[in-house]
């Protein structure tokens, strides 16, 4: 049980972190586009 909850916090940190650093990566590249949808100054555009 206490492995469990050490797997799970761990998993959970580590979404937690990914996802940090794909805003942060997202903000800092100022126009992404991919798949017909693009990003461009924090808004979406389809």
């Amino acid at each position: 049980m206490r492995k469990l909850a050490v797997g799970v916090l761990a998993g959970g940190l580590f979404a937690l972190g990914a996802g940090t650093a794909m805003a942060v990566s997202w903000h800092t590249i100022p126009t992404l586009s991919t798949g017909g949808a693009s990003f461009t100054g924090g808004t979406y555009a389809f």
